[in-house]
């Protein structure tokens, strides 16, 4: 007598839970890295800014920084008109600081560019607020 190929109903439970494994260890890794994957125009973004407060500070009569965004002419696809202070990117909300200072919390750091997290956004707790200074040097703020 011959018996019949295929699989048991005990081989398909193994199967779904060695599945069931898998999955419940591969989400949290794919969550963690989709997380720091957000933090990737900060830096391109702020350095595009410093260039222009460069730019800015070289042609304006003054000698002085732009104090907002909307002076500089830099912009991103997501602005919104009735904000000209700010440009808001994918993940990030970024600033111009005409005072040469990103003060957000105890110490005060030479920059001129600033990024802020958006509301809602994961991203890793130390990339919530980033500086970048004249000489293109990242601060992560506290």
């Amino acid at each position: 007598m011959r018996m019949a190929r295929g699989a048991t109903l005990i081989e398909m439970m193994i199967v779904l839970v060695i599945l069931g494994i898998l999955s419940s260890t591969a989400m949290p890794m794919y969550a963690d890295y989709a997380s720091r994957s957000r933090t990737s125009e900060v830096p391109l973004s702020l350095k595009k800014i410093i260039e222009a407060q460069i730019t800015f500070k070289e042609t304006n009569e003054t000698a002085t920084f732009a104090s907002s965004i909307a002076s500089l002419g830099w912009s991103t696809s997501g602005d919104d008109p009735a904000t000209p202070d700010l440009a808001e990117g994918s993940f990030y909300i970024f600033f111009a600081d005409a005072m040469e200072t990103c003060n957000m919390g105890a110490m005060p750091l030479e920059g001129l560019a600033l990024a802020v997290v958006r509301a809602g956004v994961s991203v890793p707790s130390a990339w919530e607020g980033v500086c970048m200074d004249e000489k293109m040097s990242i601060y992560l703020l506290p």
